[in-house]
């Protein structure tokens, strides 16, 4: 016998809150204001609220990652060219900058790790810092050292 299908709900999206949770403590006060910043950008220009839609906010090889999309309905069909650019350069420009914040306390990074990429000021960079692979360059060993293979 056929079993009928049964209808599912799809998953609600998760909130920004839920999505701060995947990025280091340090970025999420600087990802909070940017987006705020993106938002307060479209308010003063007209664009609703519901157009900008953000997907996906995480770290990745040492950078915090914004994916959006904008969801067009009868209502509001298109967004100038112009507030297309102006946001694209505010959503690289946080992947920029992520880098030079540290990801513990959202200060001024210093030194960034080997293996598992991150960036950290010289008070939170984790002691030892990742060692280095056989006969590869890095600058960072332990805080304060200078790589063998730099001698």
């Amino acid at each position: 016998m056929i079993q009928p299908i049964k209808p599912t709900i799809p998953p609600r999206p998760p909130t920004l809150i839920e999505m701060f949770a995947e990025l280091p403590i340090g970025w999420q006060k600087f990802m909070q204001s940017r987006i705020q910043g993106i938002e307060s950008y479209l308010h003063i220009n007209g664009i609703p609220k519901n157009v900008f839609n953000i997907l996906q906010v995480k770290e990745k090889y040492g950078e915090a990652l914004l994916y959006y999309h904008w969801d067009f309905d009868d209502t509001y069909t298109m967004v100038p060219d112009k507030i297309f650019t102006v946001v694209d350069g505010m959503v690289t420009n946080i992947t920029i900058d992520s880098k030079y914040i540290c990801s513990q306390c959202g200060g001024k990074a210093t030194v960034e790790t080997t293996g598992y990429i991150l960036p950290y000021c010289d008070d939170c960079v984790p002691h030892p810092v990742f060692q280095p692979a056989p006969n590869k360059k890095t600058n960072i060993v332990e805080q304060g050292e200078k790589s063998n293979a730099d001698n």
